[in-house]
């Protein structure tokens, strides 16, 4: 007896559906013209996410055979769905908003027990994690911001404290994320591309705005004896080699794995690899300034803890990316400035 080419092919979409579900007990449905994943699961009172864990050939395309045999998994439980926050903006609605997170305009009002229709410009909703999603929105971030993004958690103050950036600039420039615990993946903006910052100070009857000026010799005390001028070379090195200027501070290269001194004591206000363009790095706050040391291979000093003027910190590492051996160093006033070393270093 010879079976239809349409019966063959029936058949071993059905087998295939089954190896597919072999961990679920379901019930098949074949796919019409005009189905989508969130009018099926309406349909058999089931969640999206439930149907894709049953079909795992689901998650490798984003649209639906006509044709295909689907495992609708009977009386599923609740999928665990990871969200993150979503702020609404002009033009998004609950069926965009669906399309965009790869989910259902109902999942998304469960979500957020919304019994609504329409969204509020502003409001801030959950949403499903989505690695795409964040992924476009930092290369568009990327393109008009210098950014940081979360790798576990924290606050704006954690930015600051591993960035430099002073707190309030970040508020400024990132008002939603103000007092909020920041989860892994979240953007933050640090400032625009090759646009230097404007700091502001407010009074009672205005507001000034002024430029960072570079910090006079007396706020260097912390650095240097009996109030040198910084042409005298009091400063140490925090590893000699070869001085490179960069955008905010120099790269010093040397050999890899030399040790990296501190030019300053005070407490080590972050260490860690949080920031994937600065490598492993360390900040120590004096009290009235602040020194970064980063690229480095590896590092002896933990957050928090006190260090003195010359101890070893770390070693020299590669320049992220490169095959590069050398330091970055940079150093700031209180508030985050930065200054140039090369002026207390000497040329």
């Amino acid at each position: 007896m010879k079976i239809g080419q349409k019966t063959l092919a029936l058949f071993i979409s059905l087998v295939f559906s089954v190896a597919q579900a072999k961990a679920y007990a379901c019930h098949y449905y074949k796919i019409k013209k005009g189905d989508t994943l969130d009018v099926i699961a309406r349909k058999f009172g089931v969640y999206t996410k439930s149907i894709k864990e049953a079909n795992p050939s689901l998650k490798r395309s984003k649209f639906l055979s006509i044709g295909k045999t689907l495992c609708i998994p009977y009386n599923p439980p609740k999928p665990k769905i990871p969200t993150m926050s979503y702020k609404v903006r002009s033009g998004d609605t609950l069926s965009v908003l669906a399309e965009r997170f790869d989910t259902s305009v109902r999942e998304i009002k469960e979500l957020n027990n919304l019994r609504r229709n329409f969204l509020k410009i502003g409001e801030t909703l959950k949403v499903p994690y989505s690695k795409t999603y964040l992924k476009r929105l930092r290369e568009r971030e990327e393109r008009r911001y210098k950014i940081y993004v979360i790798k576990y958690g924290g606050t704006l103050k954690d930015v600051s404290d591993v960035t430099g950036v002073p707190l309030f600039v970040l508020k400024r420039l990132n008002p939603d994320l103000v007092g909020r615990n920041l989860s892994k993946g979240m953007v933050v903006k640090l400032g625009r591309k090759r646009v230097e910052h404007k700091y502001y100070t407010e009074t009672k009857t205005h507001r000034a705005i002024h430029k960072p000026q570079s910090p006079s010799p007396s706020n260097l005390k912390a650095l240097t004896q009996n109030n040198m001028q910084p042409t005298t070379h009091k400063i140490p090195l925090p590893v000699n080699g070869q001085i490179k200027r960069t955008d905010r501070g120099i790269n010093i290269l040397a050999g890899c794995g030399k040790p990296v001194k501190t030019i300053n004591s005070g407490i080590v206000v972050y260490s860690g690899d949080d920031l994937a363009a600065y490598g492993n790095m360390a900040i120590v706050d004096g009290g009235g300034i602040i020194t970064v040391y980063a690229y480095n291979e590896k590092l002896f000093v933990k957050k928090g803890q006190l260090v003195k003027k010359g101890q070893v910190i770390g070693l020299v590492g590669h320049k992220p990316n490169t095959s590069t051996c050398e330091l970055h160093f940079e150093l700031r006033t209180k508030d985050g400035t930065p200054i140039d070393p090369i002026t207390y270093f000497g040329k």
